[in-house]
Order: structure tokens, then sequence, then C-alpha cells
């Protein structure tokens, strides 16, 4: 009887069609970014100098503040959602411990930190031929909006193959990597930090992905005796 009135409560709570589209959202949302996460790692494993990968590493950086600004949203959501089941409840109770840790709240001001520490940076892009330099700014005027503009002419209006396109990205994500990797040289106490910061991150934002996910999406577990107090290390994507 126990399990059945667990369940019945968490249906009477997700037939309130802003908490289910809330719910669903953060679900996939969270799925997603652990996907692009495992995707991101394994990327900057097959590097051959993974201290040189800096666009993958932005994209972390992108990933982890995208992952903090979700959890926090959805325990908005469940604090604001006036909730009666116990599983809501739990996981409530899981993510207002979790974001509010010390290991939550570094993660988030860390990335925070370091992105608008690494957008302040400026440099020269110099391209002479197939030759790229880049150098610190010096006050130099600004043609970049002129260059694209004059780029423009020489891309003709067609429909790109997948195979161009790809074709295309990859020489591109190899001419931007390239950038980075001369930028990296020009301020290396900057980029050192996100080598040393991007090492202790990646231990602490695995360990919340699947777990919410999976409590999201499986509202209907038996309840535990009390509120939550630990979730399963590992739970599988569906």
């Amino acid at each position: 009887m126990e399990n059945i009135h667990f369940r019945q409560a968490v249906v009477t709570d997700l037939e309130k069609d802003d908490f289910f589209r809330s719910s669903s959202a953060f679900s996939e949302k969270i799925f997603t970014l652990n996907q692009q996460f495992d995707q991101c790692l394994t990327s900057l494993n097959r590097s051959g100098d993974k201290h040189q990968d800096y666009l993958e590493k932005g994209r972390y950086l992108d990933i982890i503040e995208t992952y903090c600004e979700e959890v926090k949203r959805y325990y908005e959501c469940l604090t604001h959602s006036d909730l009666k089941a116990l599983g809501f409840l739990s996981l409530g109770d899981f993510l207002g411990d979790y974001i509010h840790s010390n290991a939550f709240v570094n993660l988030s001001k860390t990335t925070s930190r370091l992105k608008d520490e690494l957008f302040a940076l400026d440099y020269c892009i110099l391209i002479k031929g197939d030759t790229v330099k880049v150098k610190k700014y010096e006050g130099e005027p600004d043609h970049s909006s002129e260059v694209i503009q004059l780029l423009e002419r020489f891309n003709p209006k067609r429909q790109a193959t997948k195979q161009e396109d790809k074709l295309h990205e990859g020489l591109a994500t190899h001419v931007e990597n390239n950038i980075l990797n001369l930028a990296a040289k020009l301020y290396p106490q900057s980029f050192g930090q996100l080598d040393e910061e991007l090492n202790r991150m990646s231990t602490i934002i695995d360990k919340i992905a699947p777990q919410a996910r999976f409590y999201s999406m499986n509202p209907l577990l038996p309840p535990m005796s009390g509120r939550v107090q630990k979730l399963p290390d590992r739970l599988s994507k569906p």
C-alpha cells in the first residue's frame, strides 16, 4: 500500500501542466548535457596534447555553466510548485543540499570567473596568405566586421552537402584551435588556470547528472525510509 500511495502522489503532482513540462525539459536537458560532457572528455582524451585543446575546453566550460544553471533552475521549480509527493520532495531536499554544498558553489563560481577572465583577454589575429600570427591587442582598429563582409562576397548562396559541411567544420576547428594555442602563449597564467581548474571540475559534474535524470524521469520509484539521504553512486542511462 505504501508504494501505491507513493506513486499516486507522484502522478497527482505530474498532473500540473507547468510542473510536468519543467520536469520533462530538465530531464532531457540534463541527459543531453551528460552526453555532451562525455563526448567532450572523450575528445580531450583523444587529443595528442590535452593541454592545447582549448577549443574543446571552452565547450567544456559552457557545458558546466549550463549544467549549474539548469540544476538551480529545477531546484527553484521543485520548491515553488506546491508539491506533495515524497519522491519530488526528496529530490528537492537532495538538490537543495547539493547546490548549497561547497563543491557545487565552488564549481559555479569558478566557472563564471574563468569565463569572465578569458572573455576579457584581447589579442589580434594577423593573417597573410596561409600564415596566421597572434599578438596582444595594442589599440589597433577592429576590422573584423569588414573582413566578414569581404569574405561573404566569395560565399555563393547554395546548399552545401553534408560532406562539405563536415570538411569545413574540421578545417575551422583546426584553425581556431591553433589560434587559441597561440593566444595561450600570450596569456600563460590565464590559460594555465583553465587547465588546472578543469582537472578539478571533472571529478564533480558527473556525480549528479545521471542521478537527477533517473529520479526526474522515474518518479514512480518506491519510497525510501524518510527523505532521501543518499542517491546511488551511479545509475545507468535509459
